[in-house]
């Protein structure tokens, strides 16, 4: 009875500690998965099966930036392998194989990762066969390494094999967070080789189902919103990027840190945006609102704060403010000459669009 009571408390801990892990509340799962681990030790053998789940879904628990033990991650998916393998659990040994090239994604080690999303895809292969979608789960991970090394095109063939496999078996679950996932993963990959109409299309598929299972501000809305919007500006669809990154921003307003690096890079987005429409006094709105996080973040000047300011420059070139042109450009100079060095292209650059609005701004006082 004794037994049975524990049992039932280690599956309870297990429980609480995976759905709080499912919910990205790491903390609270750390708690409760420790506490099943610990609970284990007592009462089962060490090589036990059971044993091993605890060390992975534990293992899973610190395998996220929040907590950032990426090293204690992999010690502790590195047991549970170990007790796959004493215990011939070959269905175990391809789910902490499968967290064991997450773990290394996460980690931008992907060179390791690719060897561990094999080994998983094969290990997944032979338990559930080759087109299951917990195979294509593993292959998603193995797609992520592949495209993290550079390997855009053998990246994108994985992941379309994978999200066709994840459609066929998860169609009554159009709101999978998994199907999200590679279809982000896809955009991120077909983004790189600029392939920004494909890559529009799987983060905006990604985008909907997030906005069917998340609330409106989640973060991962808000990620791929910015995406969205990128893709677009590059195919210069203006009125589309507007929408999107407008949305993005009024998020990051409502649910960010003000001088937060993601902010900056929308209000620098919405910029190039307005500047292309020639819409020159919102654009130079955005580009002050993310002059001003970047100040915040490199008081010392950085290369994106230089070029900020060549755009910037623009902008009062654009609406005739020729005394401010000139005196931006100039920062502009200092900013990239002291963090680029003098020979920089945006340094020339920079230098070039000084020489040309001082010699406008004589012109038009002298005539």
């Amino acid at each position: 009875m004794l037994l049975l009571h524990s049992c039932i408390s280690i599956a309870a801990s297990q429980n609480l500690g995976i759905g709080y892990l499912n919910q990205n509340l790491f903390s609270e799962a750390q708690f409760w998965l420790n506490h099943a681990v610990d609970s284990l030790k007592v009462c089962l053998p060490p090589y036990h099966p059971r044993h091993g789940k605890g060390l992975m879904d534990l293992g899973t628990c610190y395998n996220n930036e929040q907590l950032g033990c990426f090293q204690m991650s992999r010690e502790l998916l590195g047991d549970a392998l170990g007790i796959a393998m004493v215990s011939a659990d070959a269905k175990l040994a391809s789910h902490v194989l499968e967290r064991l090239c997450e773990s290394h994604r996460c980690e931008n080690t992907f060179k390791d990762g690719e060897k561990f999303g094999k080994c998983a895809t094969e290990a997944m292969q032979t338990v559930y066969g080759a087109t299951h979608k917990k195979t294509a789960c593993a292959m998603v991970q193995l797609g992520c390494c592949i495209d993290g090394q550079g390997r855009h095109s053998e990246g994108e063939q994985i992941f379309r094999q994978a999200i066709d496999i994840m459609k066929r078996h998860l169609h009554q679950e159009k709101n999978d967070w998994r199907i999200a996932f590679a279809l982000t993963s896809l955009g991120y990959c077909l983004a790189a080789q600029n392939k920004y109409g494909e890559a529009e299309e799987a983060f905006a598929a990604a985008l909907d189902i997030h906005s069917r299972i998340h609330r409106i501000d989640h973060p991962l809305r808000k990620t791929l919103l910015i995406q969205v919007g990128a893709c677009r500006l590059y195919q210069e669809n203006w009125l589309g990027t507007e929408g999107s990154l407008q949305e993005a921003i009024d998020i990051c307003i409502r649910t960010l840190d003000p001088n937060n690096q993601t902010t900056r890079y929308v209000w620098s987005l919405l910029g190039h945006c307005y500047l292309k429409q020639q819409r020159f006094q919102e654009a130079e709105y955005a580009f002050q609102q993310a002059l001003k996080i970047s100040w915040s973040n490199h008081p010392e000047g950085s290369q994106e704060i230089g070029t900020e300011l060549m755009l910037l420059g623009d902008c009062f070139k654009a609406q005739s403010k020729l005394d401010q042109a000139d005196t931006t450009y100039q920062k502009a100079v200092e900013v990239l000459w002291k963090t680029c060095g003098e020979s920089h292209l945006h340094t020339l650059m920079a230098m070039k669009k000084l020489e040309s609005a001082s010699e406008t701004g004589v012109q038009c006082r002298t005539s």
